[in-house]
């Protein structure tokens, strides 16, 4: 299993994790739900995870860790569900990978919410895929968020829309208003790339937004990070972030032009 020394350790853990959680459901037998002592005998026999996680309850701390600090990167790589209601015992359900994003734009993805659509000429020889409001996007990643934005009729959502703040002017991939509540989200997408560089990137877009004040939409904020790594983890995540963008109210007040 190749190693992905350009994440961090510990998502590059959690996406070794996946891989044997993906391993582990590959016997038929297995009922399709997973707990943690199951995942742990499982993972035990593994020569790398019995060296990262000795005992039960390390192995339970990590994921209690990631969960609480990292739930939207965690999520895309662990298909998993969690009852919190006593913090300090976490029942874990672990689910093989099964929902895939959509590949092209057809007649059944609907175009309810707003859109300008931008004349920024940013890379436009690279904007192959066409969105369900005809606007062409780079990659199928975006294609899946953007057609997934759209069918938000209370949204006004902008592609690559200029962002000037701390004295620089920057491309959000997508800017979304959710007009019901004022609120206005950033919303940057990473491939997953073993690129030094294209991570060092992801790591630079991620501290500057918390620069100018805008944290994670996990804290309460307006700024959303998402990391392809499966389909399945990829779509679960897409609809969690818009689900948390009709619940987040942080009146903004300055995109009038998107309305």
């Amino acid at each position: 299993m190749p190693e992905l020394k350009s994440l961090p350790p510990e998502f590059a853990l959690l996406k070794r994790i996946g891989n044997y959680l993906t391993e582990y459901f590959q016997d038929s037998f297995k009922p399709q739900v997973a707990r943690t002592t199951d995942l742990y005998e499982f993972l035990r026999h593994k020569e790398d995870m019995r060296a990262q996680f000795p005992t039960p309850k390390d192995f339970g701390r990590f994921l209690k860790k990631m969960h609480l600090n990292y739930e939207s990167v965690m999520k895309q790589f662990i298909n998993y569900k969690v009852i919190d209601t006593n913090p300090d015992f976490l029942q874990w359900f672990f689910y093989p990978s099964a929902r895939t994003m959509i590949r092209e734009t057809t007649d059944k993805n609907q175009n309810l919410a707003k859109t300008l659509i931008d004349k920024n000429q940013l890379k436009l020889n690279k904007k192959i895929y066409p969105a369900a409001n005809g606007e062409f996007v780079r990659s199928l990643e975006e294609l899946h968020i953007y057609n997934a934005l759209l069918s938000e009729k209370d949204f006004s959502v902008y592609y690559e829309r200029p962002l000037i703040a701390g004295g620089e002017e920057r491309f959000p991939d997508f800017t979304i208003l959710n007009r019901k509540t004022d609120t206005v989200f950033y919303w940057e997408h990473f491939g997953l790339s073993e690129k030094k560089k294209y991570m060092e990137n992801m790591a630079e877009k991620i501290a500057w937004y918390q620069s100018i004040g805008i944290s994670k939409i996990e804290d309460g904020g307006r700024f959303i990070a998402t990391i392809f790594v499966n389909e399945h983890h990829f779509v679960e995540l897409v609809d969690t972030m818009i689900a948390k963008m009709k619940e987040i109210v942080i009146p903004s007040g300055f995109i009038r032009d998107v309305k």
